[in-house]
């Protein structure tokens, strides 16, 4: 659901661009603090879940599709992570470099997970998952508020945008 939003997000930043390109950067700053909302839903999403699983002691159980899931994500999101942050660059887009963020995260997620299984499984180590995800969470919450913050960081002054500070973690590259 949260990279559902981030999409519409895009989609609407670069619709409503191609339509009127005069309100472009308001546009931009908008789609990216949506997107820096949904990286930071899906933080505190990630803490509560794994706060969670660590009080009831869960481990992680996963069936074959869910593996196979798990793996194909490992395996194809990086690369679109990756050109979507250069396209992000490219383009000088903050929202599209969140959404960039948002899909590495899928697909550190995806890997944390097949970890967590494997060290469940193979160490006795249930609690490996939950406790991976919290520090996933933490750098999801970093990028996200600094995403929404830079969303809100721009001075209009005569007609021009002036960045007022970028907090650290967040922009264009």
């Amino acid at each position: 659901m949260v990279d559902a939003v981030a999409s519409v997000a895009l989609i609407w930043r670069f619709w409503a661009e191609t339509r009127q390109a005069t309100r472009a950067a308001q546009v931009e700053r908008t789609a990216e603090g949506v997107v820096g909302l949904a990286l930071v839903a899906l933080a505190m999403y990630l803490v509560f879940a794994s706060i969670r699983a660590l009080i009831e002691a869960r481990s992680p159980v996963v069936g074959g599709v869910a593996f196979a899931v798990l793996v194909a994500s490992l395996v194809i999101l990086p690369p679109i992570a990756l050109f979507k942050y250069r396209v992000a660059r490219e383009l000088k887009s903050g929202a599209l470099r969140a959404d960039s963020l948002l899909t590495g995260v899928a697909a550190v997620s995806a890997g944390i997970s097949l970890m967590g299984i494997s060290a469940a499984n193979a160490l006795g180590w249930w609690w490996a998952d939950a406790a991976a995800a919290l520090v996933v969470a933490a750098l999801i919450l970093r990028e996200g508020t600094g995403s929404f913050l830079m969303s809100r960081c721009f001075l209009r002054t005569s007609g021009t945008e002036e960045k007022l500070h970028r907090p650290s973690g967040g922009g264009t590259g």
